[in-house]
């Protein structure tokens, strides 16, 4: 994932960090967990958000637990 860093503009990539870290920050503070609606697996939501983070994650080269 590091790699597709390479194709996108510096300037990009330290905004999404910049927003990365604004939005973790406010995350750890304001964050109030709630009740998810069904009791089913979210098997394909969840690959769809890990992957999105697995991918942030590596391009900006912080953990995606953060995302």
């Amino acid at each position: 994932m590091g790699y597709s860093g390479k194709f996108i503009p510096k300037e990009y990539v330290l905004w999404i960090f910049i927003l990365f870290l604004l939005y973790s920050g406010t995350m750890m503070i304001f964050f109030k967990p709630r009740p998810r609606d069904g009791n089913g697996n979210h098997i394909i939501e969840g690959s769809l958000i890990g992957g999105l983070a697995g991918f942030l994650g590596g391009l900006l080269g912080v953990g995606g637990g953060g995302v």
